[in-house]
């Protein structure tokens, strides 16, 4: 019994040790719920307004897959945390390969990560941080090839 207390508490304190890199917002996309239901039911009802409708629901549900990629990140001094619910993914630095800007953003908050998996295949995730100096700094000391 003590040893998993340990291994418990051990993970607690590791959980605490990480820094918050972004906080993902993905679950406000439930807010578009209703407005679903609602083009749905214009789509059934109304059949003369079925094209405005339906080009209504296809931007809606590309804005829900949007919002839900944004994923929570966290970092400590060896890895970067990407959480999504109560899933976890654990990326080392050393396998990280770039952090750069979006080209979209005019205000310069959202930033790109590109990663190897262990297959070896770049696999990349969008977050929104005001504060990326220190994290930038981390990886930069365990990877220093990475392309900023």
């Amino acid at each position: 019994m003590s040893k998993s207390r340990r291994k418990k508490s051990s993970k607690r304190s590791s959980h605490r040790k990480r820094k918050v890199l972004s906080k993902g917002f993905g679950w406000t996309r439930f807010f578009l719920v209703p407005v679903f239901l609602v083009l749905i039911a214009n789509l059934i009802l109304f059949t003369n307004e079925a094209l405005v409708s339906f080009f209504l629901l296809f931007f809606v549900a590309t804005l829900f897959y949007l919002i839900g990629r944004y994923r929570r990140m966290e970092f400590d001094h060896d890895n970067l945390y990407i959480l999504y619910g109560t899933d976890e993914k654990v990326i080392h630095f050393s396998s990280i390969v770039s952090i750069k800007r979006s080209r979209a953003d005019k205000k310069k908050h959202h930033w790109k990560v590109t990663y190897l998996d262990k297959f070896s295949y770049k696999n990349s995730y969008r977050y929104k941080s005001h504060t990326n100096t220190e994290f930038q700094r981390r990886v930069k000391k365990v990877n220093p090839e990475v392309y900023f």
